[in-house]
């Protein structure tokens, strides 16, 4: 039932819980735990004494029909299923659960799925970390491509996806946006948003590849206390006058699309062709940066990366090359 009570509530008006009551035909007693729910997925409630709730912000929520509608129809007819869920405990997983060939021959040919989510109950970040965002506070979610190729032919696609998403934010005015290696996105320092890159499939091939995508939109002051760096939503972006706050169902589009423009290009292209644009838009590029790894932590300058996607990092014993895997990286101030 919070899910009812927020489509009522999404608009940002006053309602009494009266009013919410009788049009979901329950007691004002259960409107007032759903609001207390709500509340926890991260969401501002007003409740003002004998008038009502309201949300501090209207919400626009994400609908199929248009994300469906507004995209490119070369990308849309690649999707065997979009979908748009309002909770749902990880993207990533959900998809995870349908991996292998489609079996029905009427989507034969087409490799790609889609979900989003309003709200993640299990959101992951990198190396298991926690992800949390409110219901409809940011953008989450994930595509996944099946391969014919094996899994290691897929290297460096997780920084052509970034490219591609750096590349879709800049078109939409949001000039500053940038990557940190390997796969978080950045605006003036701070993070904005990031990339879970999964693959699984046979040594020999089939596979499958998911990059999950979590991009701020408005997060609570309740979820900021929650995250531990410099972190920027879209809305802090608009009020800083950089760029008006894009509507999220036109969002959801344009990031949709350059996720699935890298996926589907990657087969051919491979990463050389993303190699030059990423460099351009690296946040780390010249700057002392630590990496943390299980056994060690190693601190140098940051100088891009090599032709397989790994950092390249000047220490003091000279140049060493890194993969994603299990390395953190924080920039030094």
């Amino acid at each position: 039932m919070p899910i009812a009570v927020l489509q009522i509530l999404a608009d940002g008006l006053l309602h009494s819980g009266q009013e919410i009551a009788a049009r979901l035909g329950v007691s004002r007693a259960a409107v007032w735990k759903q609001v207390k729910k709500i509340e926890a997925w991260g969401l501002e409630v007003a409740a003002v004494p004998g008038r009502g709730y309201r949300l501090k912000h209207s919400l626009e929520l994400l609908q199929q029909p248009q994300i469906a509608a507004g995209m490119d129809p070369g990308y849309r007819g690649l999707y065997r299923q979009l979908e748009v869920h309002q909770v749902l405990a990880s993207t990533n997983d959900y998809l995870k659960s349908s991996y292998g060939p489609p079996q029905d021959e009427t989507v034969a040919g087409k490799p790609a799925q889609a979900c989003f989510a309003e709200f993640q109950t299990h959101g992951r970040g990198r190396r298991g970390r926690n992800w949390f965002a409110p219901y409809a506070g940011a953008l989450c979610f994930s595509v996944s491509w099946r391969y014919e190729t094996n899994p290691m032919s897929l290297n460096g696609l997780s920084l052509a996806v970034g490219t591609e998403l750096v590349a879709a934010l800049r078109k939409m005015g949001i000039t500053a946006a940038g990557l940190k290696w390997p796969n978080d996105i950045y605006w003036q320092g701070r993070k904005l948003g990031g990339i879970l890159f999964e693959v699984a499939g046979e040594e020999s091939g089939p596979c499958v590849a998911i990059a999950g995508v979590g991009l701020n939109y408005r997060i609570s002051p309740g979820t900021a206390r929650q995250i531990d760096q410099d972190w920027v939503d879209l809305s802090q972006i608009s009020a800083a006058g950089a760029t008006p706050l894009p509507a999220r169902n036109m969002l959801a589009v344009r990031l949709l699309e350059a996720v699935s423009g890298a996926m589907h290009g990657f087969d051919a292209s491979r990463l050389a062709a993303y190699l030059e644009r990423w460099r351009e838009l690296d946040c780390c590029a010249g700057r002392r940066v630590c990496l943390s790894m299980p056994q060690a932590r190693i601190e140098g300058l940051a100088r891009g990366v090599d032709e397989y996607g790994r950092l390249v990092l000047e220490t003091s014993s000279g140049l060493r090359c890194f993969a994603s895997g299990e390395v953190s990286l924080r920039i030094e101030p």
